[in-house]
């Protein structure tokens, strides 16, 4: 700052012995400066001329060399966003592992998850298979779920075993002995004939049915979903 106010103070001077122009022309040409009425030579004119253009040298260079390094150091600009970004990513990951899914395999209908089995068992070994995956046969709560379970069934078109059972006269559900608050028992059924275990049927228009648990049908496991953090435990 200081040189730029020593070229201004010279400039000023050189405004009151003669021409400004020619002062200028002079630092750009290396001419003699002269006045302009008279033609002749300033006094002093040399020295101050040397002056001068020793201060407008060091003030170029410092310029130069500031602007330089503002370059070098702006060279690589920045990318708005990365970190932001970077932390978005991270969190995304993250609700991904929290969220409850399931397994392979498994369908997912709100906090539950299904398996529809490809092969028959009898009631009571379709039960082990169950517990075998950690679930149970499914357990049916609502006529949100049964309508759900139904569109299911119509994909394969056939019977499956649900987790409904008789015992001492009182259907529960074996997942955790609870009696049967929601029911879609097909007209007239149960109808108490030996038949202790409940399945879902076509013919029927997949309502529910009981039936001897000896048969053999395909069956439906039912788990609660989980996320991929505990999974990988």
């Amino acid at each position: 700052m200081k040189l730029y106010q020593n070229i201004v103070v010279l400039i000023v001077i050189f405004a009151f012995c003669g021409d400004v122009g020619n002062l200028i022309n002079s630092v750009w040409t290396g001419q003699e400066m002269r006045s302009q009425n008279s033609g002749l030579l300033l006094p002093g004119a040399h020295a101050i001329w040397g002056h001068v253009a020793k201060l407008v040298a060091k003030t170029l260079v410092r310029s130069v060399s500031r602007t330089g390094k503002k370059i070098t150091k702006n060279k690589r600009p920045r990318i708005k966003g990365t970190h932001e970004d970077e932390q978005s990513r991270k969190q995304k990951d993250q609700d991904r592992a929290n969220e409850n899914t399931c397994e392979p395999g498994w369908l997912k209908y709100k906090g539950s998850c299904y398996f529809f089995s490809k092969n028959s068992n009898t009631w009571i070994n379709a039960e082990r298979e169950c517990r075998q995956k950690s679930s149970n046969l499914v357990k049916i709560e609502s006529a949100s779920e049964n309508i759900w379970i139904k569109r299911q069934a119509e994909v394969t078109h056939d019977q499956r075993w649900i987790g409904a059972r008789e015992v001492h006269g009182q259907w529960e559900w074996v997942s955790d002995l609870s009696p049967l608050t929601f029911t879609s028992w097909a007209v007239n059924e149960p109808n108490n004939a030996k038949e202790n275990c409940a399945h879902i049927h076509k013919v029927i228009s997949y309502n529910w049915n009981d039936i001897k648990c000896s048969k053999r049908f395909n069956f439906i496991c039912e788990k609660s979903t989980v996320s991929l953090k505990e999974r990988i435990k």
